[in-house]
């Protein structure tokens, strides 16, 4: 009885072993994930502020304008997906802060509005 008892804690701890390796690296992935995840947006808009010039034509600006938004858009879900990921594996703890609801709703509906105004604008050109 004795033998079986250690070999099963012998697999369990052979197991554990694994798991913990596992997790190790999905951390280590999730970092490495997460650098070639934010670098892209954060080269499109440095490329984006240099097109920008004084002396571009209004409409070629607002091109400029709406790819911005996009990629802020698109910087702000990765960090969402990135903080997301970190939360379902524990890594980050959370301090509650103070949100202003009206403010929160405001921006909402100014980028919902943004949205379709691009939408709009694409249909229509």
């Amino acid at each position: 009885m004795r033998s079986n008892i250690y070999h099963l804690s012998q697999q369990f701890n052979h197991m554990a072993t694994r798991i913990e390796a596992f997790v190790q690296h999905q951390r280590d992935m999730m970092h490495g994930i997460s650098h070639e995840l934010k670098t892209p947006p954060a080269n499109l808009e440095f490329g984006l502020a240099f097109l920008q010039s004084p002396e571009l034509p209004p409409e070629q600006q607002q091109r400029i304008d709406a790819l911005r938004n996009d990629v802020r858009e698109l910087d702000e879900l990765v960090s969402e997906l990135l903080t997301l990921s970190r939360l379902e594996q524990g890594d980050t703890y959370m301090t509650p802060m103070g949100v202003s609801v009206d403010e929160l709703l405001d921006s909402m509906a100014a980028m919902s509005s943004s949205r379709t105004a691009r939408a709009v604008g694409r249909v229509l050109s």
